[in-house]
């Protein structure tokens, strides 16, 4: 027994669990949805049955009883599906044909777009190949010239290598050594001669990396779809001499040259003989100490206190504060209490006679000794307060200021004006010609709006971000670039300068390169993946933080039959019919009702006491 016939046995033992969970032969187990999910599997699972039947029925007597049980008890048209089968092969023959002729299109494109840009890349590389030649020429073409003339000078020494290889104990001239060298970047220093050479150089390296390289790899993508191998091979040629010479660029170390402005500076930064600015003195001498006109133990005593060396305030153990309010005892003569009770007497003595002998109170003793010592505090304090006055900004008068110390300040009122509005719509709050304050009046009279007018710093960057054209970025913005976010120093070629930049850039490039989905989830290759399968292999991630879906988003093919129509006479319904609306209308009309019978019967006494 082969295998395919002891596969068979097997299946027919449980054939019908598997029509069941295929085809629905049990009505109370149907196929679980999608619906379009199981009308596929049923569909070919009974083709795969026709199929079957027609190739072993003689073989199997329980195939062909499963399959007129199928056909004639269920009632399954085998001939519908196979009539289906046939039209889905029609139709992915014609999607298939469909692709091929899009494919075609995209590969004539590509045709005409190299024709354009291929003369131009070859004058590029061209041209590239010769700045190269300029910066790094070849030894060959150094002694080229040298070569012809000389002839005869090498056939000369050609004598003498005989005897000079046995010096250096090489026997035979066949022998050969192999000395491997390593590339090592090439370091050049732009000068004024080669500047032109190497702006040349840096211009096509940007429209290779920019414009021409993303150009050639999106003809590779679409080559490689096409049967086409002649195009497929002249595109990788194209890249690989684009990468080779972009390569030989990257290779080479340009050095800068050094400003000549900055080496001067630090030449003439030497200490220079200035003169001396007149009036200068080199030490200050302390102030003359002043004698207070009191003769009196209290300003003595004050001002030996108070022009008291450190050292000698440090020397003494125990130092006099004349204002010490522990030692003021009025009884003990040597006290300040006691001197100022003897002054103040003495004074209300001599007031009547004579005003010039008075002698100066302890206020008046306080205010000559700091106007007569220079640098005290009050003397400095008032120095203070003049500069801080004089740079001090000043404000014209205003109502403001008119109004700031006014205590009894009224706020301006508003009258209330009536606006259109029908009175069945909204309630009548018979407020016309009311007059009340406004809450905010007082404040607006006390303040004072000022409009900022600063200075404009016009912006004097750019971004200069590279872009697919091979340019920089002309934006001229202050802080962020709306197309490639915060603006950064960049160099010529448009890479960042600053480390912590670079590493920023480098940052975001690995954060987008880990999410970029890999390789075969490819857009368009999942498109056509779908086209010719009718699956849908995109992965998509999931999604954080998702908000509840409503019926219809969670139900699309439902219908919400609880939801309310929003039509014109639900609208209406809902303004008309509104609670508010409905008490207001029948307070109106019961009080109509009631000035009508009150005006009838207005007399009888029923109507008399209902009245309210």
């Amino acid at each position: 027994m082969s295998k395919s016939e002891y596969f068979r046995e097997l299946l027919l033992d449980d054939f019908h669990v598997f029509l069941e969970l295929t085809v629905e032969s049990n009505s109370e187990k149907l196929l679980p949805p999608p619906i379009p999910a199981a009308k596929k599997l049923k569909q070919r699972v009974l083709q795969s049955i026709h199929k079957w039947y027609s190739n072993f029925q003689g073989a199997h007597k329980r195939l062909a009883l499963s399959y007129n049980f199928l056909k004639h008890n269920l009632k399954v048209d085998f001939d519908d599906a196979l009539k289906r089968n046939a039209f889905e092969l029609q139709q992915d023959l014609v999607e298939r044909q469909r692709q091929s002729k899009l494919v075609g299109k995209k590969v004539d494109s590509i045709k005409s777009e190299m024709e354009e840009k291929v003369d131009e890349l070859s004058r590029i590389i061209t041209e590239m190949n010769n700045c190269f030649s300029l910066l790094i020429p070849k030894p060959n073409d150094l002694f080229q010239d040298e070569g012809n003339t000389e002839l005869d000078e090498h056939e000369s020494v050609n004598a003498d290598t005989a005897v000079n290889l046995r010096e250096h104990g090489i026997v035979d001239r066949r022998t050969v050594i192999s000395i491997q060298l390593y590339d090592k970047p090439q370091q050049i220093r732009i000068t004024e001669d080669n500047a032109a050479v190497v702006e040349t150089l840096k211009d096509h390296y940007q429209e290779l990396k920019n414009g021409y390289l993303p150009s050639i790899k999106k003809w590779i993508q679409v080559a490689s779809k096409s049967d086409d191998e002649t195009l497929f091979r002249k595109v990788m040629d194209l890249k690989s001499l684009v990468e080779e010479e972009m390569k030989r660029f990257e290779e080479l170390k340009l050095v800068e040259p050094q400003n000549a402005s900055d080496s001067e500076e630090e030449s003439d930064s030497d200490f220079e003989d200035v003169p001396d600015k007149e009036g200068y003195e080199e030490t200050v001498e302390a102030p003359p100490v002043v004698v207070l006109p009191v003769a009196s133990t209290c300003s003595t005593s004050i001002a030996t206190s108070k022009l008291q060396t450190p050292d000698n305030a440090q020397s003494e153990d125990v130092s006099w504060r004349p204002w010490n309010e522990n030692e003021d005892d009025a009884k003990d003569p040597a006290t300040l209490s006691a001197t100022l009770a003897q002054l103040k007497s003495k004074q209300s003595k001599i007031a009547f006679a004579t005003t010039a002998k008075t002698p100066p109170t302890s206020t008046d003793t306080k205010d000559s000794y700091h106007d007569a010592v220079p640098g005290s505090s009050r003397g400095s304090s008032e120095s203070r307060k003049e500069r801080l006055l004089k740079c001090a900004p000043k404000l014209p008068y205003d109502v403001d200021l008119y109004h700031w110390e006014d205590e009894k300040l009224t706020a301006p009122s508003i009258e209330i004006v009536e606006t259109d509005g029908h009175k069945f719509w909204t309630p009548s709050q018979d407020r016309a010609g009311e007059v009340f304050e406004d809450p905010n009046g007082i404040a607006s009279l006390r303040t004072r709006v000022i409009e900022f007018t600063g200075k404009f710093e016009p912006v004097k960057w750019s971004c200069r971000a590279p872009l697919p054209s091979g340019k920089l970025c002309p934006r001229r913005d202050r802080y962020k670039c709306p197309l490639h976010g915060k603006i950064v120093a960049r160099d010529e070629t448009g890479n960042p300068v600053k480390v912590e930049d670079i590493a920023e850039l480098e940052a975001e490039k690995a954060k987008a390169e880990a999410e970029k989905p890999p390789d075969w989830q490819d857009p368009e290759f999942l498109k056509d993946i779908e086209a010719q399968t009718g699956m849908d292999l995109t992965i998509r991630p999931p999604k954080r933080g998702k908000k509840k879906q409503t019926f219809s988003q969670q139900y699309p093919g439902l219908t919400d039959v609880d939801k309310k129509k929003n039509t014109p006479r639900s609208r209406l319904e809902k303004k008309v019919l509104n609670k508010q609306s409905l008490k207001r209308v029948a307070s109106t009309m019961d009080s109509l009702s009631h000035k009508r019978f009150r005006d009838k019967f207005g007399d009888q006494w029923n109507y008399a006491m209902n009245d309210d």
